[in-house]
């Protein structure tokens, strides 16, 4: 099966894109009262490209939004869309996690300037929130830099770690109420380290009553480390997706539901899609070998993708089979989603059943080893044969046969008979 060339594959990121901006104008309704502008000023002959990710919302909804900044002989500009504030991530080519981040409100002008091509070493202003979230940056970009290229490759760096969480606890405690503090904490806040100070950071800030509208923003982005409170371990959600088939709904029960569940978030368009579409086939051939089915081990693959004729057409060309396909127009705008603290994609979800969540996150083995061990550990064969064995005990204990007769007269008739 022949893909798609590098020029077809850029003409539809192009697409996707000129589709986004168009609903997001209509959904924000008024383009103009609601985008923030941005000019980056880097060195003259610098020619580069940028990546941006951020989420874009009014009180409707909203959606997350993936652009670039392009930068010809040292000059770039942008302007973004959103109703409500927003955090943008900046990204280098090939980056896994974000080198710098911006806050931005309707209207605002963001600068940022440079004599470098290293997004850790920019000065970025246009609000009072950037002005404090760039000085601390600027102070930590060693720090940040070590730990961003260290995740990339899989790598821990724990020494650094706790250098930053220091930092991040230094400023939290010393500007408790601006929007900084939150979005410096839950971007490189590493709490695997140290859970209880993250909590404790975390309640110093809510203790001076951050707006609904930062909490929101917060929740939906994506953050640089895992460094964010888990999902809770009990649930009362019940997942609601879309299918291909003609009902068009389907019901992913975490909550109402018995029967043990793996579900992978992804998004359409990812690099590693067929490697995650080859992850779930192994686990369905597990499954399989372990004699279990969807009626008692279930399998979800549930992609984001705003475009429903587009995921129809890759469940078609693929050879998946024995798994619940779904997808959610909204990604990470979902309320389900929201809900369930889905951060980024891929993320699995290993879910017990009744509302118990064994596993959250984004390691993928991990979750295997939460989702095998929620096998059932009898099969329904061998209850049967345990039920028959236990009847055999309480009629040897009664003394009775299985027609209710007395054994020691059947053996004493038998007795009687051969001696005569």
């Amino acid at each position: 099966m022949n893909s798609a060339s590098p020029t077809t594959a850029a003409l539809r990121r192009h697409a996707l894109r000129a589709w986004t901006a168009l609903m997001l104008c209509v959904m924000l309704a008024g383009c103009v009262k609601n985008e923030f502008k941005v000019t980056l000023t880097l060195p003259a002959g610098t020619s580069v490209t940028y990546r941006i990710a951020y989420y874009a919302s009014n009180s409707k909804g909203g959606m997350e939004i993936e652009s670039a900044i392009a930068v010809q002989n040292g000059k770039g500009d942008l302007k973004g869309i959103t109703r409500y504030p927003t955090l943008v991530s900046i990204y280098e080519t090939s980056a896994v996690y974000p080198s710098a981040i911006f806050y931005a409100e309707r209207g605002d002008d963001i600068s940022i300037t440079s004599e470098s091509t290293d997004p850790t070493s920019w000065k970025i202003s246009g609000n009072k929130v950037n002005d404090l979230l760039s000085a601390w940056r600027l102070d930590n970009a060693r720090l940040i830099k070590t730990l961003a290229s260290a995740r990339s490759t899989a790598l821990t760096d724990s020494a650094t770690a706790k250098s930053l969480n220091a930092s991040i606890a230094g400023f939290v405690e010393a500007h408790p109420d601006s929007p900084a503090a939150s979005l410096i904490l839950y971007t490189y806040f590493d709490s695997r380290l140290n859970h209880k100070e993250f909590l404790r950071l975390d309640g110093i800030i809510l203790a001076h009553d951050p707006p609904v509208q930062l909490t929101t923003l917060l929740s939906r982005h994506d953050m640089l480390s895992s460094g964010a409170p888990l999902p809770p371990a009990k649930t009362d959600l019940d997942m609601t997706v879309r299918t291909p088939d003609s009902v068009g709904r389907d019901t992913l029960r975490l909550a109402s539901g018995r029967t043990p569940m793996l579900i992978l978030v992804r998004r359409i368009d990812s690099d590693d899609y067929k490697a995650l579409t080859d992850s779930l086939k192994s686990v369905v051939r597990w499954r399989k070998e372990a004699k279990q089915d969807s009626t008692s081990m279930r399998v979800a693959d549930v992609v984001m993708a705003n475009d429903s004729s587009r995921w129809a057409y890759q469940v078609k060309r693929d050879t998946l089979k024995g798994v619940t396909r779904a997808f959610i127009p909204a990604g990470l705008a979902d309320k389900d989603m929201m809900r369930l603290g889905v951060r980024r994609a891929p993320w699995i979800i290993v879910a017990a059943g009744q509302g118990r969540i064994a596993y959250s996150g984004s390691d993928w083995g991990k979750a295997l080893t939460a989702y095998k061990a929620l096998k059932p550990k009898a099969e329904v064969k061998k209850e049967a044969k345990e039920d028959k064995e236990e009847t055999g005990k309480k009629e040897g204990a009664d003394g009775k046969d299985k027609k209710g007769n007395a054994k020691a007269d059947s053996v004493k008739k038998k007795s009687t008979k051969k001696k005569s």
